[in-house]
């Protein structure tokens, strides 16, 4: 498989959000990639067929896909229905400064384990309608062209982050 390297993320920036509404005839990534920082993949809309490492997974709405930096992905069309995805990218420094503003939660060691596989897939039927209502507000914060307001996305992949850990608390084994 053909790997590169792909980033919204610039040398000055350690946050990025990109949302997309695709046609079946515009959806499939042709060669696997990673990234240098982390991805969080949101389905939005419709389904996928998700590729990370050496598996395939069927990824549906409301799923949510957290990928370690250096991990290769690529996700590719189930059917001819159109789809949308929420992608959020950050580095270990919107980690750090997340785990510094939190004290209490070591946010960069719950990922950490969380992500011992390199990539962990959340699905969790009882919690799929908050998921979406959250990413449809940060998709809404990223349009925003008032600084502070699109400053709030940040807040909201925060949020993301704790209630996967949260939910996955079983999964994870240290305190």
């Amino acid at each position: 498989m053909q790997r590169y390297q792909k980033n919204l993320l610039s040398d000055n920036k350690n946050f990025a959000v990109e949302y997309v509404e695709r046609l079946p005839s515009q959806a499939t990534m042709f060669c696997g990639h990673c990234h240098v920082h982390y991805e969080i993949y949101v389905q939005m809309g419709g389904r996928r067929c998700y590729f990370l490492k050496n598996s395939i997974y069927e990824i549906e709405t409301g799923d949510m896909v957290i990928i370690a930096p250096g991990v290769v992905h690529k996700t590719s069309n189930i059917d001819k229905n159109p789809h949308a995805r929420l992608l959020v990218e950050f580095d270990d420094r919107y980690l750090g400064g997340l785990s510094a503003f939190l004290e209490e939660v070591d946010v960069e060691n719950k990922l950490s384990a969380l992500l011992s596989n390199g990539y962990y897939i959340f699905r969790n039927d009882a919690y799929k309608e908050e998921l979406l209502k959250k990413c449809c507000r940060l998709i809404a914060l990223e349009k925003d062209e008032n600084l502070f307001e699109r400053m709030k996305s940040r807040l909201i992949v925060a949020e993301l982050l704790l209630d996967v850990t949260a939910n996955s608390y079983d999964q994870i084994h240290t305190d």
